[in-house]
């Protein structure tokens, strides 16, 4: 952090990262029900998955971003 001060950064490439995410996400959960982003975010896919440790799905990111801003998601969108 200390770099980051020195240099006059204010937010970090992981900070970009989290912002970028949610923009995109409110974007699509926006469109029509119709659209293809949409129901690729909120589908489901049918089968059964190794019984390794569960892959992290894009979702799982955006829920982890709001629980560090503090923002709730209700009915696919975020709140503040």
């Amino acid at each position: 952090m200390d770099i980051l001060n020195e240099l006059l950064i204010e937010n970090d490439v992981v900070d970009l990262l989290k912002a970028r995410r949610l923009t995109y996400f409110e974007h699509v959960n926006r469109m029509g029900n119709d659209r293809l982003p949409k129901k690729i975010l909120h589908g489901h896919i049918h089968g059964h998955r190794s019984r390794r440790k569960p892959k992290k799905k894009w979702l799982d990111n955006i829920r982890e971003d709001c629980e560090d801003l503090s923002i709730s998601i209700i009915h696919g969108t975020c709140l503040t």
